[in-house]
């Protein structure tokens, strides 16, 4: 059992999430404290949340952190690798190209140009006709 520091309620350790930080592997907040606290901070902060998550998305799916994406963002002179557009905000992120066979980050792209490759299958040969109908037509 467990006092949480924010209800004052005494619950069982199931009643908290993990923390390997703390004395005895629990959270110090009850996970419904938790959740109240989470979501007031989120509410608080969406960019930076948001933010936040994109950033460990990266570098969950491909092992980039932050610094590589602004690297790579700087190499292409801030815009897409495709279409050459440049993203204006600062909370404008490109979409973090890659080979869906290797995991290997290719580029970094506009969502309209990520989603072409992606509804084209990321196809060579699909792309060379797409390119040729839109020569004859």
């Amino acid at each position: 059992m467990k006092t949480c520091t924010v209800c004052k309620t005494n619950k069982p350790l199931t009643e908290y999430y993990n923390l390997k930080a703390s004395k005895d592997g629990k959270s110090y907040r009850c996970i419904p404290c938790d959740t109240i606290a989470r979501n007031r901070y989120t509410n608080a902060y969406p960019e930076r949340v948001k933010k936040a998550l994109r950033e460990r998305n990266w570098k969950y799916k491909y092992d980039m952190e932050p610094h590589k994406y602004d690297i790579m963002l700087s190499q292409q002179d801030s815009k897409c690798a495709i279409c050459g557009s440049k993203h204006d905000k600062q909370s404008d992120y490109f979409a973090v190209d890659h080979n869906h066979s290797t995991g290997a980050v290719r580029g970094l792209l506009c969502n309209k140009c990520n989603r072409g490759l992606g509804f084209l299958n990321d196809d060579i040969t699909t792309l060379k006709r797409a390119i040729t109908y839109l020569e004859t037509h």
